[in-house]
Formats: C-alpha cells, sequence, structure tokens
C-alpha cells in the first residue's frame, strides 16, 4: 500500500504557483454551460477566452482553482509563518524551562 500522505510542498513549487497565478488572465472564471455545448470555462480579457471540457466537473475544478489557488497559498503561507511563530516560543519557553530546573539543582 502507498503513503496516501503527499509530500510537503516547497517553498519553490509555491513561488512557481504564484507566479503561474500572476502571468495567468484575471479572475473571475466562470463556467458557461448548456445541454447543446461542451461545458466551456470563459474569463474576459481584451478577448474573451473560452476552453471547452468534456464534463461540468472538470470546468468547474478549473474555474473555481483560478480564484482558490491564490487563497490557498495565501493561507498556507500564514499557517506556515504561525507554525514557526510557535516554534520560536517553544524553544525560548524550553530554554527557559532548563535554565530554571540547572539552577535549582
Amino acid at each position: 500500500m502507498t503513503d496516501p500522505t503527499p509530500d510537503p510542498i516547497t517553498d519553490e513549487e509555491l513561488a512557481a504557483w504564484q507566479a503561474m497565478i500572476d502571468a495567468a488572465t484575471p479572475e473571475p472564471w466562470v463556467v458557461v454551460a448548456s445541454r447543446d455545448v461542451m461545458p466551456a470555462v470563459v474569463c474576459q480579457c481584451i478577448n474573451t477566452i473560452a476552453m471547452e471540457f468534456s464534463s461540468d466537473a472538470d470546468a468547474q475544478v478549473t474555474a473555481t482553482s483560478r480564484s482558490a489557488m491564490p487563497r490557498l497559498i495565501a493561507e498556507l503561507l500564514r499557517v506556515r509563518a504561525q507554525a514557526a511563530e510557535y516554534r520560536a516560543m517553544k524553544k525560548k519557553y524550553m530554554d527557559i524551562e532548563r535554565r530554571r530546573q540547572g539552577g535549582g539543582q
């Protein structure tokens, strides 16, 4: 059985994803679908861009990803910064405890 836990996301991956987002057509991207036409993701820029998909679900994932990815990257960076603060506080606390215990002997 394979490990279901993915490898941690590297800083380089985050930077590459952010660069792709920054270079992409601005949001919003929306799904346009009808019974006669394959679902498409449409975004407005100088010219309208449409990408066709074989399913509504695929189109929805693509359109939603354009808005979700920047938020997910920002949230991951926020959580990583918060974790680093907690690790620093824990280290400081442990250092204080070691000094306290060593000084009392």
